[in-house]
């Protein structure tokens, strides 16, 4: 991208031009703090956009900011991600999965079940006919499932709001097949 015009006067220090690298391409991510102990520099990751949400790009964990984001308790990584095709563009939003070898396989949620608040996660048990609050430890996130990595146990119901649906410790629910 050229960003002056022939004949216009610069000053010094003053950006002619800006030239970027399609491939590898670099991305930049926040990973919640909690994270931290589960990735390191070389890890693979997969990554998709919306412009192509049926296909995967890997690339690899390059770099790592050693300090945490104190408001949104967030650090930030940067991947180098192959881009032969150029099919992705500077300035897309991604998701990014990495996975981590690191934890036992444990179980999973939809991500519309897990609601967060002021650093917290929960989910909704149902008991009965009665919807419970309960907090738990997160692990793997990924765009639709979340690793439960403690709060609930194998075999308890978790409710799953419809879209645009509130729920609420202590409500009363009706289970439909």
């Amino acid at each position: 991208e050229r960003v002056v015009s022939p004949g216009q006067y610069l000053k010094v220090q003053t950006p002619v031009m800006v030239i970027v690298s399609m491939d590898p391409l670099r991305v930049r991510l926040k990973i919640p703090e909690t994270m931290a102990g589960l990735i390191q520099i070389g890890d693979r990751l997969l990554v998709t956009v919306d412009a192509y949400p049926h296909r995967a790009f890997s690339g690899k964990l390059s770099r790592s900011n050693p300090s945490v984001d104190p408001q949104s308790r967030t650090f930030e990584v940067e991947a180098l991600l192959e881009n032969p095709e150029g099919l992705l563009k500077p300035g897309f939003f991604v998701k990014a999965r990495i996975p981590s070898g690191k934890l036992d396989p444990g179980m999973a949620v939809p991500q519309d079940a897990l609601q967060y608040s002021y650093g917290i996660y929960k989910v909704f048990l149902i008991q009965g006919d009665v919807l419970k609050e309960q907090e738990v430890k997160v692990g793997d996130l990924s765009a639709e499932q979340v690793e439960i990595v403690s709060g609930v146990k194998a075999g308890d119901m978790i409710a799953v709001p419809v879209k645009g649906q509130v729920l609420k410790d202590a409500a009363r629910i009706k289970l439909v097949d």
